[in-house]
């Protein structure tokens, strides 16, 4: 029971949550979201955009950011930390920037480059609501790459990153996939990648409880053969993904999702495929990605837990996965909230366009995409796609 539970972490679950302090969006003043961006320094700017729950490489993973880009000063960082009372912030504390006040992260706290918004782990319900939160502290920077609170960056990976999306001649384009592990990725002397290869998405599966998409894991292919032409591929990754930041004007996370984690990237690959985005596979990996069996000792909790806990309602484990169900383009029973437009589809592609590129469909009952595997592998590595 909670109050015989000898784990004080576990034991903080159920005590009264601090309130949250809502957040103020930034307003896009601009007539065309293609005009968004600021230098500094001279050097396009780069949102670096991270939702953690209770992670303790957090912090590591931005410090490795900033210590590993080509022109630091043009890193900007739109963080949601989500944590118990005493564990690890992502940010250095007041204290600790008072005493050293050149370290890079306070450098960067100083400047209003480091945005850190912190709400207490028990009010989480998910990373949808999390990356949304992540999305409102964007203020018009060039570029945004999101990614894990768990990640290793290689030596230049914004310049890399930069001339990358430059190379692929394409305003709509993101450049995403899943990671390749940390475990035997990167030069811990030099910093620079030790892999031959990069990810490449082009695999689904079809969960059976909610008949959505689920994407695989990534294929490694030869970087030699990628750098010669961009590889477009038919998915998106939450976890990697580098973007103009007209994406969060034109695609912001959707607020109203909560309990929902497969099921995320689905809904947000139609949502960016209809608004006319497309999406590339990384020529050579600018990040790897800490996964559970690299980090048994320290491995994050899993928002879940606040289910466990009986914190999350009955409302909220039902109505985010119907909302995203129908927006998808299935037929969900029961009450839920569909879209606002804002969060909706765009009007560029249709979604019946993209099932069609997968060779795919919605059943007639409308409770699942058919067939329950799709596998385009072929066709991305022969750049057919």
């Amino acid at each position: 029971t909670p109050a015989s539970d000898p784990d004080p972490v576990r034991q903080a679950l159920h005590e009264p949550a601090v309130p949250e302090t809502p957040l103020v969006p930034w307003r896009f003043a601009g007539r065309d979201p293609r005009e968004v961006g600021y230098r500094i320094d001279g050097k396009r700017s780069i949102l670096v955009h991270v939702a953690s729950y209770r992670d303790a490489l957090c912090r590591r993973t931005l410090e490795d950011a900033l210590s590993r880009a080509h022109f630091p000063s043009r890193v900007v960082f739109a963080v949601v930390e989500q944590n118990l009372p005493g564990e690890p912030p992502c940010r250095p504390p007041s204290e600790e920037c008072a005493d050293n006040p050149e370290a890079a992260l306070c450098k960067h706290l100083a400047m209003d480059r480091l945005r850190v918004h912190s709400m207490d782990a028990r009010l989480a319900r998910g990373p949808v609501p999390a990356r949304h939160r992540a999305d409102l502290l964007y203020e018009g920077e060039d570029f945004v790459l999101q990614i894990d609170a768990h990640m290793v960056f290689v030596a230049g990976w914004d310049s890399q990153l930069e001339a990358e999306w430059d190379e692929n001649r394409d305003e709509w384009g993101i450049i995403t996939g899943y990671p390749t592990m940390v475990h035997g990725s990167i030069s811990s002397a030099t910093g620079k990648s030790l892999r031959s290869t990069a990810p490449v998405m082009c695999r689904a599966d079809v969960m059976h409880e909610h008949g959505l998409l689920r994407f695989g894991s990534a294929v490694e292919h030869s970087v030699h053969q990628m750098k010669k032409t961009p590889m477009q591929v038919p998915f998106w990754a939450a976890g990697f993904s580098f973007a103009r930041g007209h994406r969060v004007i034109n695609v912001p996370y959707d607020c109203c999702m909560p309990q929902v984690f497969m099921g995320e990237e689905h809904a947000m690959t139609v949502r960016l495929f209809t608004h006319g985005y497309r999406f590339f596979a990384p020529r050579a990996s600018p990040v790897f990605h800490f996964y559970p069996f690299e980090r048994p000792r320290d491995a994050a909790p899993l928002f879940w837990e606040n289910d466990h806990a009986g914190l999350v309602s009955r409302k909220e484990l039902t109505s985010g996965i119907r909302r995203l169900a129908d927006l998808v383009g299935l037929s969900p029973v029961g009450k839920y909230d569909r879209a606002e437009d804002k969060f909706g589809l765009g009007t560029k592609r249709s979604l019946e366009s993209f099932y069609y590129l997968l060779g795919a469909n919605v059943s007639p009952q409308g409770t699942r995409i058919e067939p329950a595997s799709i596998d385009l592998c072929r066709a991305v590595l022969d750049q057919e796609f």
